[in-house]
């Protein structure tokens, strides 16, 4: 019986000796090329060891800090060049001297080998690896390769990248660029690989290449760092580019942060999903921010913490802590430390967040947050206001569901919201109205092409892509489409509320140009449109009523009515004087009283005026002086009359020659009419930017021809000041636009507009998101699905025969279909284009008639010589009849043939 009591005795004094000593386990962690820099990596495992020693004060965790060797006599450090020398000269060596009972790996180890942690792992047990240990038994802080990979193959699938570059250093960087590129034939991807070693190399390969989408990972956090201040550096941070910058947690600071919103790139980045103020529940002495922590560093502190957590754990299971040494294991059966089971089992939040493992050692049930944007989403600790997620990137999801209470809203690992720039709940889409593309109708709201392609966009983006396509849409007050201030480096419209954040998406016709592609990222275009030019229809331009006199300026009119003058004074004055004349001819009885009067003033006159027109006259000069006078008259009528026919046409159809153009070449050849543009719009965009030799040409034409007064005189600000200038301009002025636009605002009262311009240039319109925004190559593969289905082109046919488009007023509309004669009205010459002619005949026949009157009169009153008063014209008839008698009725000087030798009185024909 008393043996039995001191048996018990000894038993109870054994349990309380056991509960109440102190239990010490001894773990070693290895410095590394980059780790022992500063000694930062060494100082927070003892912040971490001196944490959990407080915390447990009845125990307690020793460390040894391997140092790296030193050369011989000299106190420069030599790290490890390949596997075998950082196994058998650094690890194997430190474990014996230490009499480790466990290890801690980081990933610098050898800078130049392949996965340290994997090689230590399988040789000691139990190592915790900082890298990518992979297929190892070591125990895996850092997620695996694959899951990288699966991770950023369902980013790009969400962002719908098709081209882009993968940026890595070496080893799992390599392997994560090799699983992409293994992606590439399986969705089409337009992959390039690119080490990022060689700087001059990385800056010279990116600015080359036009591809703008970078998906940076690199075993070596400090590496991916590097890329990152160049990119900054070199200006491969600007607008256009989208960095995914694939490493946990880079520790962005804030001067990071800021150059990176100034320079307007767009980044996404990828956060560890961690307890609120996780930090606070641990001590240490380093004073930056927890964001500011390159990652190995949040894994090194709970590393630790993972020796701390399996001990207590294997202490509450055994009543003490494992006392076994860990060797360096050289036989092909693996022996596993008693902890290994415990350290599998353990769940805890930590800075590196959920700390768990499978039974490979491999970490698990972690979430990884994924941040998107440009300006103030770029996040940094200390920003003022807490930027939200787009989406989140689960290892377990049976596991994130039990923790929180409810259910994953994705099939897959990754679940992502719509994508938008504020933090708003629907996307923000910006456009303006401009029929027949969008209309802001008071009897049925917003209507138009834009609206029924946003409704189909959304169905492909939710069906196809999976991704929430709730939106907003909303007019721009402005009414343009932007422009960019070179003194406040701003953007005014459509372009002004997407640089600044306010949209994510510019839904308009608004054209694909240089200067806003540095500012904007464009989808494939949605639809191309013609360019048309508005001119007023010639029918209905008022021209000047005497415009066919307008061959000849008036000085030569001046000169022609001398010539003629001095031409009849000059020929009367032979026909008086000239003895071979008639006149004198009559004197001497070789001619009859009649012919006398041939060149007197008023028929002299006659003369003249019958062959300026090339018509008949009654008597031609008798005289060689006469005939040379009249022969170089002939000379002189036939010029100017061929000359004024020759140039009456272009001014009988000044106003139809706008509208045969065809092309820019016939614009060039414009002389009569200003041609203009809408400022910023399509039309003047793509002749801005275009470098066709023929467009180019143009836009100088335009341009030189606007400085010449200071001001863009044919450049208006909005399509309806145009169009009104179109109408009153009297067809002096005409205006570039996109043809659909100018199609409704030539079907409004009074249908005196017209559009002509063929097919000579053709503009695109793309869907503008902000600079490297994932929704370009969503929205691209929307605009491709829509586009192959052939609805793009079934809703524009609905949308552009829809009466609603043309605003009308109460005298109504405009028939769709031009008549015949309104088309040939363009051509040929119409009373509208004659009318100056028939002025000019009513002026004529009002003249008779004020001369008939005249003469009436004059012959009622006495005046003339033939009228009834005058008392010599009696004699004159008896004496014209005597002379008929003494001529034989015509003949002349008895001959046979009544004065045929002299030329006779017979009529002159031309």
């Amino acid at each position: 019986m008393r043996t039995w009591r001191v048996s018990l005795l000894l038993q109870m004094m054994t349990v309380m000796l056991v509960t109440v000593s102190a239990f010490e386990f001894s773990f070693e962690a290895f410095y590394g090329n980059t780790s022992d820099i500063d000694d930062e990596y060494k100082r927070i495992i003892d912040d971490a060891k001196e944490d959990v020693n407080k915390e447990y004060p009845q125990d307690s965790l020793r460390v040894t800090h391997f140092q790296p060797r030193r050369a011989a006599n000299s106190a420069e450090k030599l790290f490890s060049t390949n596997s075998f020398q950082a196994l058998k000269l650094d690890v194997c060596p430190g474990i014996f001297s230490a009499g480790a009972q466990g290890l801690i790996v980081p990933n610098d180890v050898c800078y130049e080998c392949r996965s340290v942690g994997a090689m230590v792992g399988n040789a000691v047990n139990p190592t915790i690896a900082l890298d990518q240990a992979e297929g190892s038994k070591a125990i895996k802080m850092l997620p695996t390769t694959s899951e990288m990979v699966d991770l950023f193959v369902h980013l790009i699938n969400y962002t719908k990248w098709y081209d882009f570059i993968v940026l890595y250093d070496q080893y799992s960087g390599l392997d994560v660029a090799v699983s992409m590129m293994g992606y590439a034939d399986i969705y089409g991807w337009n992959v390039k690989m690119q080490n990022v070693n060689d700087h001059d190399m990385l800056t010279k390969t990116l600015k080359a290449s036009r591809v703008r989408n970078l998906l940076l990972y690199c075993e070596y956090q400090e590496n991916a760092m590097d890329v990152v201040r160049l990119a900054i550096e070199e200006g491969m941070m600007e607008d256009s580019y989208h960095w995914m910058l694939g490493n946990l947690n880079m520790p962005l600071t804030w001067d990071h942060v800021s150059a990176i919103r100034r320079s307007g790139a767009y980044i996404t980045r990828l956060q560890v999903e961690t307890k609120n103020n996780v930090a606070s529940d641990f001590q240490t002495q380093k004073p930056e921010p927890l964001d500011e922590w390159p990652y190995r560093l949040r894994l090194a502190y709970d590393a630790v913490l993972l020796f701390s957590n399996a001990l207590q754990r294997y202490k509450q299971r055994t009543g003490r802590f494992p006392t076994e040494r860990v060797f360096c294991q050289t036989t092909e059966e693996y022996t596993y430390s008693p902890l290994d089971p415990e350290i599998k089992s353990v769940s805890f939040e930590g800075l590196s967040g959920e700390v768990a493992f499978n039974e490979h050692g491999d970490r698990v049930n972690y979430t990884i947050r994924i941040y998107m944007g440009k300006g103030t989403t770029v996040y940094v600790h200390n920003d003022v206001e807490e930027i939200q997620p787009l989406g989140t990137w689960t290892q377990n999801i049976k596991h994130w569901e039990l923790k929180y209470g409810r259910q994953w809203q994705s099939k897959e690992r990754l679940n992502m919201g719509p994508f938008r720039n504020a933090q708003v709940d629907t996307i923000k889409i910006v456009s303006l109205e401009e029929p027949p593309y969008l209309l802001d109708d008071s009897r049925v709201g917003i209507q138009g092409f834009i609206k029924e392609f946003l409704i189909h966009l959304k169905r492909v983006m939710e069906e196809e892509l999976g991704q929430n396509f709730e939106y907003e849409l909303e007019l721009v007050s402005e009414g343009d489409y932007g422009r960019y201030d070179i003194v406040t480096n701003s953007w005014s419209g459509l372009m002004g509320r997407l640089v600044n954040g306010y949209a994510d998406i510019a839904a308009a016709p608004m054209a694909i140009t240089p200067q806003r592609d540095r500012y904007v990222d464009f989808t494939v275009p949605f639809i191309k449109s013609e360019l048309g030019v508005l001119i007023k229809h010639p029918s209905w331009i008022w021209e000047y009523p005497f415009a066919p006199v307008f061959p000849f300026r008036w000085d030569v009119w001046m000169v022609n009515l001398l010539a003629f003058v001095v031409v009849t004074v000059a020929m009367t004055l032979i026909g008086r004087y000239n003895p071979q004349e008639w006149s004198r001819a009559a004197e001497r009885g070789e001619a009859s009283q009649e012919q006398s009067q041939s060149f007197n003033v008023w028929n002299t006159f006659w003369f003249n005026v019958s062959t300026l027109f090339l018509q008949s006259f009654d008597s031609s000069p008798r005289s060689v002086t006469g005939r040379v006078l009249a022969a170089f008259w002939f000379f002189y009528c036939i010029v100017m009359v061929f000359l004024f026919l020759f140039n009456l046409t272009p001014f009988l159809t000044s106003s139809k020659s706008i509208g045969i153009v065809r092309d820019v070449g016939d614009l060039l050849d414009e002389t009569t009419v200003d041609v203009g543009f809408i400022k910023d719009s399509p039309a003047y965009d793509f002749f801005k930017y275009s470098d066709i030799e023929d467009f180019t040409r143009f836009w100088e034409y335009i341009h030189a021809a606007n400085s010449m007064y200071g001001d863009e005189t044919t450049i208006e600000f909005r399509v309806e000041e145009a169009v009104q200038r179109v109408r009153l301009s009297n067809g002096r002025y005409a205006l570039i636009h996109d043809k659909e636009v100018l199609k409704k605002e030539a079907a409004r009262w009074p249908c005196d507009l017209y559009i002509t311009g063929g097919h000579f240039a053709l503009v695109e319109y793309g869907l503008a998101v902000q600079s490297g925004s994932p929704l370009r190559d969503q929205l691209t593969y929307a605009v491709r699905r829509l586009q192959e289905k052939g609805i793009i082109d079934e809703i524009w046919k609905n949308n552009t025969d829809n009466p609603l488009w043309v605003e009308l007023n109460k005298e109504g509309s405009c028939q769709e279909n031009a008549t015949i004669w309104e088309i040939q009205g363009l051509y040929s010459l119409t009373t509208v284009d004659m009318k100056g002619i028939y002025f000019l005949l009513l002026l004529g026949m009002g003249l008779a008639v004020i001369i008939f009157l005249i003469e009436v009169l004059a012959f009622q009153l006495g005046f003339g010589s033939s009228s009834p008063g005058h008392t010599g014209s009696r004699q004159e008839m008896q004496n014209l009849r005597g002379s008929d008698r003494r001529t034989g009725g015509g003949g002349g000087m008895g001959g046979p043939m009544g004065g045929a030798d002299v030329g006779g009185n017979e009529k002159m024909w031309i």
